[in-house]
């Protein structure tokens, strides 16, 4: 049937101008996510796209379709409103199931219809609306969509709990940065006689008097240092996208390097051959290389573990002198005074764009030696539980993307999917 008569698409709902209720951005969406919700409300100004709990977003411009925005909306109140740029899909009661719409959004036949049908000026295009509503497909009973969704949502939830595990370990690891080398909790409490709370070993290595300096009151002892100085190489490409291949050497870009993760996903459909990777590119990423994003969403960062890619443009690597530095350095890249060095010296010209020499004049508070070192047997740990997790998340992935098709087209019998992921233990 055409896929119009099987889901509504940009369905009716109820909202009063100048009420407020929940507002989902195209940023919120990530495609590495299942579901999206609201990080704030707002008054409703009479356009915008309109949906409610369980409804999918499908991102219907260029790049973000390509990229995979795509996400179901979960939400508490009735009714939501978003981006101009949202097509809302949903169910109809007895024909078809909300979740299943949002798996059958993400397969890839459906996508390469709605890239392929997208019009308007390069650079601008979207999907028309008539492009999803007169897409012809075979489609499954409400009983085979139901048990779809729940085989593909149990592999996402899986990934679910892996997400907001590694959220933990890293607002744990955040915390400690934050208190020893942002607010200098440790130094503040020996200079009012207070006891730190930490082992005497770690205790000790913290001064107990603040100074003045130009970026305002630091630990005594410790160094303001210029970002270039402490940075042993940079590890960047010759600023061109490289020629390409279906297979090889997974082609990371700014798309890859996620909010939400410490690591760059490599899952791509861009790679590059090995003569590509050593005539392209001036050098290797490595174990504890630091990645950060420098045009268009500028400064999302990664912390390399999996060294079997290569970066695309408008990504820098930077290299430090060991692995210690390294995780300090990450953690400092990501802190919100490192993000606010970084706004304050952004080029704006038709893309927001930063240069390595505005990085390098980045003043960086660098502690003692020893106390890194002490700051890294604590955090690296959680880093790599967190990196084991995205790991089976990579896993998870793989398999939910190769059951998708398979499972709405009736290739793959339902009970032999479900039978597949009972001894898979899942």
């Amino acid at each position: 049937m055409k896929l119009g008569d099987f889901l509504q698409i940009n369905p009716k709902v109820k909202m009063v101008r100048k009420e407020s209720y929940p507002f989902v951005e195209m940023k919120d969406l990530d495609p590495s996510i299942r579901t999206v919700k609201s990080k704030y409300s707002k008054e409703f100004s009479g356009s915008g796209s309109k949906f409610e709990s369980g409804d999918t977003l499908l991102a219907r411009i260029t790049p973000c379709l390509q990229n995979g925005k795509t996400s179901q909306y979960r939400g508490a109140e009735s009714a939501a409103w978003g981006s101009t740029e949202f097509i809302v899909l949903r169910g109809i009661d007895g024909k078809s199931d909300n979740t299943f719409i949002y798996y059958f959004s993400k397969s890839s036949a459906f996508r390469s219809h709605a890239i392929q049908n997208m019009v308007g000026s390069s650079g601008r295009q979207r999907v028309p609306n008539d492009a999803v509503e007169n897409y012809e497909c075979e489609l499954p009973s409400l009983q085979d969509q139901k048990a779809i969704a729940h085989i593909l949502g149990t592999l996402d939830d899986k990934i679910e709990l892996n997400q907001k595990m590694n959220q933990t370990l890293e607002d744990i690891a955040k915390a400690i940065f934050k208190s020893w080398f942002v607010d200098f909790d440790p130094v503040r409490a020996k200079a009012e006689g207070r006891p730190t709370g930490l082992p005497p070993e770690i205790s000790d290595l913290f001064p107990d008097e603040l100074v003045d300096s130009e970026i305002g009151e630091i630990p005594k002892g410790w160094i303001l240092s210029a970002f270039d100085d402490l940075v042993e190489e940079y590890i960047d490409n010759r600023g061109k996208t490289p020629p390409t291949e279906n297979s090889g050497i997974p082609l990371v870009e700014i798309k890859h390097i996620y909010p939400n993760s410490l690591f760059p996903n490599l899952n791509t459909d861009k790679y590059v051959s090995k003569d590509t990777l050593e005539s392209w590119f001036r050098k290797y990423v490595k174990k504890y290389d630091v990645l950060i994003s420098t045009v268009g969403t500028i400064g999302l960062t990664s912390i390399v573990f999996n060294e079997e890619f290569a970066i695309a443009q408008n990504i820098l690597g930077f290299r430090f002198k060991n692995e210690s530095l390294s995780t300090f350095m990450f953690c400092m890249i990501k802190s919100m005074y490192f993000q606010n060095q970084i706004n304050a010296r952004l080029i704006e010209t038709v893309q927001k764009s930063i240069k390595r020499k505005d990085l390098n004049t980045i003043p960086v508070l660098v502690p003692d030696e020893n106390l890194i070192g002490r700051f890294f047997n604590i955090v690296n740990p959680l880093i790599e539980r967190s990196y084991n997790n995205s790991c089976q998340n990579e896993v998870l992935s793989e398999l939910r993307d190769t059951l998708l098709p398979k499972l709405i087209s009736g290739e793959l019998r339902i009970p032999d999917a479900e039978k597949f992921l009972e001894e898979a233990g899942i």
